[in-house]
């Protein structure tokens, strides 16, 4: 097939916005829920630790509980950013703002806590010795890397 000047440009044009386009979807195609990843990690964990049914539902409602809370703080602390450039911004901070913006952070932390410690007993009180040993393994080998 015998391309004339104008068609080589415009066949060139849509190549490369395909080729963008494809390699835009497959970058976002990928992306899962805080949710989704969070129900990933729980049945990754029940198979390591061999938990039976009710644990894994209990698992899987604690990490998508800490996701959702999670995602809130993450969205408070975007709030808090772009307060504290604008406050930056302002001749004067409004401190009565900034208060309150921390404030609703601290109350959904405040909120979710007791369930999700609640959610925690229950699911320790199901787990054997060696499950809660595998845990403590898990647990020291992370806090050495904080």
């Amino acid at each position: 097939m015998k391309f004339q000047h104008g068609q080589w440009r415009k066949s060139w044009r849509l190549f490369f916005l395909g080729v963008i386009t494809l390699s835009l979807s497959a970058c976002f195609h990928g992306r899962k829920s805080p949710e989704e990843r969070a129900k990933a990690w729980s049945e990754k964990a029940a198979d390591r630790f061999d938990l039976n049914d009710a644990q894994r539902a209990q698992s899987q409602a604690i990490a998508i509980r800490m996701a959702q809370l999670g995602e809130g703080l993450k969205m408070q602390h975007k709030r808090l950013h772009e307060q504290l450039q604008e406050q930056l911004r302002a001749d004067k901070v409004d401190a009565a703002a900034l208060t309150e913006t921390l404030r609703t952070s601290l109350r959904q932390i405040d909120e979710e806590l007791p369930k999700l410690t609640q959610q925690f007993a229950e699911l320790h009180s199901t787990l054997n010795s060696e499950q809660k040993g595998e845990l403590q393994e898990i647990l020291d080998r992370v806090g050495k890397k904080w």
